[in-house]
């Protein structure tokens, strides 16, 4: 099964911390969703982490998020998502106080 590649909401909103989401694929340790407004790391810059609230099942605790050589944005969460949650709908929130904290030590762009 090829897994479509996430939408990184964070390109078209540069301050938009939550969007609402399908989990398109589950791994052991994470999910992939559709779209996502966490930041998957590079470049030597951290990962988002937040909270992900399945419809109708648990909150999730994201700890990580990694995009791979595909396009998938993964989100290590804890506890483990359930295995049956591919096609569930999802509220991904990132933590805005730390990604705030974050930016602040990112480089202004200069002209």
């Amino acid at each position: 099964m090829t897994i479509p590649c996430t939408v990184r909401v964070y390109l078209d909103e540069t301050h938009q911390l939550a969007a609402d989401a399908t989990v398109v694929a589950t791994r052991e340790d994470g999910l992939a969703f559709d779209r996502s407004p966490f930041y998957p790391g590079g470049g030597g810059q951290p990962a988002d982490v937040g909270q992900v609230t399945l419809a109708d099942g648990p909150d999730l605790r994201v700890v990580t998020a990694q995009a791979d050589a595909d396009g998938v944005v993964w989100h290590a969460t804890e506890p483990p998502p359930p295995p049956d949650s591919v096609g569930r709908l999802a509220r991904l929130t990132v933590d805005g106080a730390r990604q705030l904290a974050l930016t602040r030590y990112r480089p202004a762009c200069s002209q």
